[in-house]
């Protein structure tokens, strides 16, 4: 490998490592809603289900982009 290879696979790297930390706190998120919402009210129970279901689209997009770039490696 080259030394402009090199820098490319870095970044790369870099750029995988920052989608990988992206999905590690959406999913902390999602389970820090799923114990509240084990015990809240109704009421709230449907706002934090519409949180969870928006951070899990939220979660498809980032897996989405995580594989692409390995894919494109």
């Amino acid at each position: 490998m080259d030394r402009e290879q090199l820098v490319q696979s870095l970044k790369d790297v870099r750029t995988q490592q920052h989608l990988l930390d992206i999905k590690e706190e959406t999913l902390q998120t999602m389970q820090s809603i799923a114990v509240e919402a084990m015990r809240a009210d109704d009421s709230r129970r449907k706002v934090l289900d519409c949180s969870f279901q928006e951070l899990n689209q939220q979660l498809i997009a980032i897996e989405l982009k995580i594989k692409d770039s390995f894919i494109n490696d």
